[in-house]
């Protein structure tokens, strides 16, 4: 087993560290919750404000958005890749990443500045589009990437890419990336609703992998369901 692992948390839209309704590190919240998952790692917090869905509609109209999710992905996810690099720059060895949702635009994002500063990124029900990320997982050799994807993640097939810049329908990395992505060395991809995905690791490991909640809002779902937690602690293992 490697060594403790520096570990960068990054979470997605609409979240405010400075209002505890909000918090990612509020009780039940993305960072305690990851916190538990990984305990072999040493987790980093990075708390960014990325708008709040109603709340901040005037402050991104003032900034020249028509929705408060493109005012996140054009405008603040920069922000908080600095952030992200001050971190990393003040490290000796390289750090991993998971990141969710709008998290991972800003996690491909840093590899991209800093490729050496990391060694594997762990991307859950990721809303950025496919056409960015792809480039950037090709180019990046020396990193590692599992995409945990969800084909029926109702927040990325009705609105992921209908709110983010772009002309069209784009597709999000969360609802799972082409062939020639999936073929790339420094690429894996797991879907957990897909029929073969669950069955190849439940036979040979005895994980019951979900992706797909009981309810709607099953976006999250990815990190709360305790039958996928040793997939994504043996990624940072290395020994997956």
């Amino acid at each position: 087993m490697d060594a403790v692992n520096k570990l960068l948390m990054i979470h997605g839209y609409n979240h405010d560290p400075d209002d505890p309704e909000h918090d990612p590190g509020r009780p039940g919240g993305n960072f305690p919750t990851w916190e538990g998952i990984f305990t072999e790692s040493e987790c980093i917090r990075v708390p960014w404000y990325s708008a709040i869905q109603f709340r901040d509609t005037f402050r991104a109209l003032s900034n020249g958005h028509s929705t408060t999710y493109r005012y996140a992905y054009l405008d603040l996810v920069p922000k908080a890749v600095q952030s992200v690099l001050a971190i990393v720059d003040g490290l000796d060895e390289p750090a991993d990443i998971v990141a969710h949702s709008l998290g991972t635009r800003v996690a491909l994002q840093a590899v991209l500045a800093r490729p050496v500063k990391f060694r594997r990124v762990l991307m859950l029900n990721g809303a950025e589009i496919e056409r960015v990320a792809k480039p950037i997982i090709k180019a990046n050799t020396g990193v590692q990437f599992l995409n945990i994807a969800v084909y029926e993640d109702d927040v990325l097939n009705y609105m992921g890419d209908r709110f983010a810049p772009g002309e069209g329908k784009k597709r999000c990395i969360g609802n799972g990336m082409p062939a020639g992505v999936r073929r790339l060395s420094n690429f894996d991809e797991i879907v957990l609703d897909d029929e073969d995905d669950y069955e190849f690791f439940l036979d040979r490991y005895g994980w019951n992998l979900a992706g797909d909640g009981p309810s709607a809002g099953d976006h999250s779902y990815s990190f709360l369901h305790d039958g996928n937690y040793e997939l994504f602690r043996r990624f940072f293992r290395g020994d997956l």
